[in-house]
């Protein structure tokens, strides 16, 4: 899932879009009249050497350049998936191609669809944004001390990031590794790799990623449903989005196996175990799916933003969600300082990374789980448009910004 430098992927993804959005666009263009001439743009119109210095190049070149096998995407153009397709392989030397079936594992964009899922929850009146979490967790409480003694941890707070929470995130488990349940991963406990999620800071004062609050959630849903998080999921996000390739499991059955990208570290060699286990961190980092599902799911978002019939959530409650709950502390910051004109203000809203307004205010999120999948979706809801997709290399963060932008060039995203 994402680990604890993920704002930092963060900063440098939104800095790199604000920053070319003020950039006049080459010389040169491809036209995007048509479907196959957009695909064309995305595929052969990839920056490099900088973005203020127009060389471009291909998809394939690039994921070269980067030691990347797999690359997949999901375009959404009128609130609809209007292409997907698949690029390289599963694993470098493999003849097994990527597809838009392929899966891959979402990291941190998993937070998303948590914080969705809550809400729906609220929704049903069974929890409350800004009850202290305490009043409805059974198997697990929140430790006392002198920082919740003054201001409680709230659902509101956790899925914001300011609930004043500790672990930024988690590496997960390579095989042969014993996998920890819930409680043990709360706790910090053998066989967790991770220190006790714990506050040490006054909740509700300012914006900390914490992976660690997230799993806070996990149990609070689990102990209000008395059902596995992975059902909750299931029951309440996956099914009625149309999400029919994801899954939260421990274990890939071998039919899933079969088409699942394999992780590569940053030299492309794969990762030993082919990935590491991160299910046992369902809230944040355990889910396996494809571009074209978070894509469907990002659908399911905008169009409850805009008060259009949707399957998962309410216009309400996807209003609470794209509002900004905190100003994201440094990241929001840094994002403003190199993004004048483009980004006046990052926010963190419930699940989901705002930015811009009017016609350009965007939510997303990216994902990021070791040793190799890289992530990203963002979705435009104004202008019905957006992008999801899944790397299968440790090195392709900067891939996924270039994708992104020729993307954001072929569907006039760009500001000329």
């Amino acid at each position: 899932m994402a680990n604890i430098f993920v704002h930092l992927i963060v900063i440098f993804f939104l800095i790199v879009t604000g920053c070319v959005s003020s950039i006049s666009p080459p010389p040169f263009t491809l036209p995007t009249n048509t479907l196959d001439e957009r695909i064309a743009a995305v595929e052969n119109r990839l920056p490099v050497k900088g973005w203020s210095k127009w060389n471009v190049m291909t998809l394939v070149d690039r994921m070269e350049h980067y030691n990347v096998p797999g690359v997949s995407i999901a375009v959404i153009n009128k609130d609809e998936i209007e292409w997907s397709k698949g690029y390289g392989t599963l694993e470098v030397g493999s003849n097994k191609p990527v597809t838009p079936d392929t899966l891959f594992q979402a990291g941190s964009i998993g937070k998303s669809l948590t914080a969705t899922a809550t809400m729906h929850f609220v929704e049903e009146g069974y929890l409350s944004l800004d009850e202290n979490v305490n009043d409805k967790l059974v198997s697990w409480k929140v430790p006392e001390n002198r920082f919740t003694k003054k201001e409680n941890v709230t659902l509101r707070r956790l899925l914001s990031h300011s609930a004043g929470m500790t672990v930024g995130g988690f590496r997960g488990y390579s095989e042969g590794e014993q996998i920890p349940d819930l409680l043990q991963i709360l706790d910090g406990k053998s066989p967790a790799n991770n220190k006790p999620i714990r506050v040490d800071k006054m909740p509700g004062k300012e914006f900390r990623y914490s992976g660690g609050g997230f799993q806070v959630v996990q149990q609070l849903l689990e102990d209000v449903q008395d059902e596995p998080f992975a059902l909750i999921m299931q029951e309440t996000i996956l099914r009625p989005s149309g999400m029919t390739s994801s899954a939260y499991e421990l274990s890939l059955p071998q039919d899933r196996k079969d088409i699942a990208a394999i992780a590569h570290n940053v030299n492309g060699q794969p990762a030993p175990g082919k990935w590491h286990n991160l299910a046992c961190f369902g809230a944040g980092g355990g889910l396996w799916t494809t571009p074209t599902d978070l894509a469907r799911f990002g659908i399911e978002i905008s169009k409850a933003y805009k008060g259009k019939p949707n399957r998962i959530i309410s216009h309400q409650s996807a209003e609470v969600m794209l509002t900004p709950q905190s100003d994201a502390g440094e990241l929001g910051r840094e994002v403003k300082r190199y993004l004048p004109g483009f980004c006046n203000q990052v926010n963190y809203g419930l699940g989901f990374i705002l930015c811009g307004e009017g016609q350009d205010f965007m939510f997303l999120h990216p994902g990021h789980n070791l040793p190799g999948y890289r992530s990203l979706l963002v979705v435009m809801p104004e202008k019905e448009q957006g992008i999801a997709l899944m790397i299968n290399g440790e090195k392709g963060n900067g891939l996924e910004l270039e994708i992104f932008y020729s993307f954001a060039q072929a569907y006039k995203w760009i500001r000329n």
